[in-house]
């Protein structure tokens, strides 16, 4: 209820950044770049001079929800081919810390479910404990089953947003 008492005494504390649109480079994994300044921050999350990063700042650790959400996007002419539709898979993952091993933070998807599809959503959600400078990067990584379809990797775009947000105390 806005202008309550229980909204005076809430401080939502978290941030919200995003990529802006870019081009997947050749290689299999990338970290997602965010744009300065972030859609919304309220707590420091943000360093300009490490823009792949959201980190728990001094005096708030605790019990977060991380969510994210990648658009695996058409090709520069607009199409979203046939190879790529079905010899391919995308997936992203949320990394705490640069953790790579054992990750159940991730979303896969097939690139699209038809080949007229222009675009095709993951949302990955995350309720975990994070310390003080405790990070979260995003990865979004591709796999091509057909050779000759890796050419096309190249030219499709990709836009991601990834929020954090203090729920409260540690579990």
């Amino acid at each position: 209820m806005a202008g309550s008492n229980i909204d005076k005494k809430i401080k939502v504390r978290g941030v919200t950044v995003e990529s802006g649109g870019f081009f997947l480079p050749g290689s299999d994994e990338t970290i997602v770049e965010f744009s300065d300044p972030p859609s919304w921050e309220n707590g420091d999350f943000f360093t300009v001079g490490e823009p792949t990063r959201v980190t728990v700042p001094p005096k708030l650790k605790g019990r977060y929800l991380a969510h994210a959400v990648v658009h695996w996007s058409e090709k520069m002419d607009g199409t979203f081919s046939t190879t790529l539709r079905d010899g391919s898979y995308f997936f992203s993952r949320i990394m705490k810390n640069g953790d790579t091993s054992n990750n159940p933070r991730e979303a896969r998807t097939t690139a699209a479910p038809i080949a007229t599809a222009s675009m095709t959503p993951q949302r990955i959600l995350w309720e975990t404990n994070l310390r003080v400078g405790d990070y979260l990067e995003l990865e979004v990584c591709w796999y091509v089953s057909d050779p000759a379809a890796r050419a096309e990797i190249a030219g499709l775009k990709l836009e991601a947003w990834l929020t954090l947000r203090r729920l409260g105390k540690p579990a």
